[in-house]
């Protein structure tokens, strides 16, 4: 017996979209999540500074061998929520121009986000662009604490749930968020992510406390309503073999780059806003 219970898909779902990465060869080297950005009447494609360059942040070295990223490409859901259409292709390097917005550090490191000013118009497709203005509104009007749970909306391995739609993955946030990481707008999560989530949007779960209300022979629980605010977007594992290589044998060092880390770093809003700052005032 068919079901007639109608099938929602939830708005943060449509958010993240599948990026393969392309060389000059129009070889396919990686896959990464990217989303669209809304910010003053202009629209970008927002991931990380090492998904559209394939440079290391912090060393300036290229993380495949001999080949970089030109181009990428990415299909959208159409407004119907029936089929995955319209194979976009976004020039990330063209006659040695670069097309990608990069920002950098006062320390000299390039901030691990990117973005990308797109001309064409998407306003036929069901993907939700992250209105960055009112979501930088709501952020602002929350604190954030160690432990609050976040969700990591994304492609690992560049898996798919059900036809293009993301995978979301929990962790907690493990560091001090309103202080940072490093000196750097930034802050840490503790989630099993894996390659492909890079620059995948980032949520954290508000919940308001329970508050008891004692009236005669009687107590009323209030509980108000759970808050999804997007805090960031996600960018890479932290590798900290460097730090702990000192304290460790060689057969400790092997186990546990065998395991990896779990730490991840998700780039603030603050970031976010001024690289969008920066992408306007390029020229169009």
């Amino acid at each position: 017996m068919e079901s007639n219970k109608k099938i929602t898909v939830d708005e943060r779902s449509m958010i993240p979209i599948l990026l393969e990465i392309y060389d000059k060869n129009d070889c396919k080297i990686s896959v990464a999540t990217g989303c669209l950005v809304n910010y003053k009447e202009r629209t970008f494609l927002l991931s990380n500074y090492h998904v559209f360059s394939g440079c290391n942040p912090n060393t300036q070295t290229y993380l495949i061998q001999n080949s970089y990223p030109v181009k990428v490409k990415f299909n959208l859901l159409n407004k119907e929520m029936n089929s995955w259409e319209g194979e976009f292709e976004v020039l990330l390097e063209e006659n040695c121009c670069q097309h990608y917005v990069e920002l950098k550090h006062d320390s000299g490191i390039y901030l691990d986000i990117s973005c990308v000013p797109l001309k064409v118009d998407l306003s036929n497709f069901a993907h939700v662009h992250i209105n960055f203005e009112n979501m930088y509104e709501h952020y602002n009007k929350h604190y954030f604490y160690p432990m609050d749970d976040v969700f990591i909306i994304g492609f690992p391995f560049g898996f798919a749930s059900a036809g293009l739609l993301p995978i979301y993955k929990h962790g907690v946030i493990s560091c001090e968020p309103e202080i940072g990481f490093q000196e750097l707008p930034a802050l840490l999560i503790d989630a099993s992510t894996r390659g492909g989530m890079s620059g995948s949007p980032v949520f954290c779960l508000k919940r308001p406390p329970i508050k008891y209300r004692a009236t005669t022979g009687m107590t009323t629980l209030i509980a108000g309503r759970n808050e999804i605010v997007f805090l960031g977007i996600y960018s890479s594992r932290v590798d900290v073999i460097g730090e702990m290589r000192k304290h460790l044998s060689e057969e400790q060092v092997k186990q546990v780059e065998s395991l990896g880390s779990d730490l991840g770093v998700v780039w603030k809003p603050d970031a976010i806003k001024l690289l969008l700052e920066k992408a306007m005032r390029l020229p169009e």
